[in-house]
């Protein structure tokens, strides 16, 4: 252990959303070639999760910001200050440190004193970094980091045209999943199918398509129904799913009042947040990826791995990278009408459907379960810091 270097780990949240999950696989994935230590800005659920990877300091509870007596808001500020200089002592014995998003940026600049080399990974196109910019994190953390890693090159691009970052400065990294974890077969695939008709009563000739995320304008939920309501108009054998929690959003809120738990509109579902697993999108035929800026999201790698090709917009982001040209459907962004009858045309092609969920799931083998090349990888990225 004395030879290996060690990495302190700047996580922004311990919650059970794409960042924290793409997070605690890199770091199962580094731990045998690096000392780890771990610092969250805010709990939640998988507190536990990465505390089984390493020493975890976390600087906030995960209701820290919910929090509405005046005298308890004013403790959490002192709370918070002091757990900030309890790691002090850790943060200098870094030989790096590794910051998860863009939204460590403070917290970077408080440290810098201890001239540390520092390695920003980061997970958001242009309209969030806008976002964490109102308090500076975005610009903290790319002006103080070495370097930059980049999981698509829309993100790369972005970060070169937008905010003058150097290209030298950046470098590709692939999100990383273990294999095992989705170790799946078409009969496994078969049973689920067969569960989630029975659950949800569907026929099971049926053709299911499945969005999922937080129900919000960024992640394009009213364009998922909008899309829905047409494709039903013509074909009454096509269900949409919606897997996800509602936001407190007013949109989010018109969307659970008109189609949660309400069987007169049965081709629309939303089942509200689900317990997280790997085999959440294993019943499926396609994804539908209705957000138009995503740098490259995680649910649509998951359904790759679960045999569940994708549909998405060529403006979407990074993900259109993956799906390319033959590994999955790639439009451009039309109106309703149009898209919707894209689906039906999909949804009528079987054959093809199934030697594309073949051909998704080797390709997100190839480019995200390679352990020994992620390793590498990151270990050229650190190299001459």
């Amino acid at each position: 252990m004395q030879n290996k270097k060690t990495i302190l780990c700047i996580g922004h949240e311990a919650s059970l959303t794409g960042a924290p999950i793409l997070l605690l696989n890199l770091l199962n994935c580094l731990k045998e070639d690096f000392k780890i230590i771990i610092v969250l800005k805010r709990g939640g659920d998988v507190e536990n999760l990465f505390r089984s990877i390493a020493t975890t300091y976390i600087l906030k509870h995960k209701n820290y910001s919910s929090e509405k007596n005046i005298i308890k808001k004013v403790i959490d500020r002192i709370v918070y200050f002091f757990k900030q200089l309890s790691i002090i002592i850790p943060y200098s014995k870094a030989d790096y440190v590794l910051s998860n998003t863009v939204c460590n940026g403070r917290l970077l600049k408080r440290f810098n004193l201890l001239k540390k080399p520092i390695v920003t990974y980061v997970h958001e196109l242009e309209s969030m970094l806008q976002y964490f910019n109102e308090w500076n994190d975005t610009k903290y953390s790319l002006e103080l980091s070495s370097k930059i890693l980049f999981p698509s090159k829309a993100v790369q691009e972005n970060l070169i045209q937008k905010h003058q970052v150097h290209k030298n400065k950046t470098q590709y990294l692939p999100y990383y999943f273990p294999q095992k974890d989705f170790d799946f077969e078409i009969g496994d695939k078969l049973k689920s199918r067969k569960a989630f008709f029975q659950k949800w009563f569907i026929p099971e000739n049926a053709f299911l398509i499945v969005g999922m995320g937080m129900v919000s304008e960024r992640k394009g939920t009213k364009h998922f129904v909008d899309v829905a309501k047409e494709v039903i108009k013509h074909s009454k054998n096509i269900y949409f799913i919606w897997i996800g929690d509602f936001s407190d959003e007013l949109s989010a809120q018109n969307i659970k009042n008109e189609y949660y738990k309400n069987t007169e509109r049965s081709n629309i579902l939303f089942t509200g947040k689900l317990p997280y697993s790997t085999q959440n999108l294993l019943a499926f035929d396609l994804f539908f990826l209705s957000s138009v800026e995503d740098p490259y999201p995680l649910v649509v790698l998951e359904a790759a791995y679960q045999f569940v090709p994708s549909f998405c917009y060529n403006n979407s982001g990074g993900i259109t990278e993956f799906i390319a040209n033959d590994f999955g459907f790639n439009i451009a962004y039309e109106n309703v009408v149009e898209t919707a009858k894209k689906i039906v045309n999909i949804s009528e092609q079987k054959t093809h459907l199934g030697e594309m969920a073949q051909k998704v799931r080797s390709r997100v083998l190839d480019l995200h379960s390679n352990k020994e090349q992620i390793i590498e990888t990151f270990k050229n990225a650190i190299e001459d810091l």
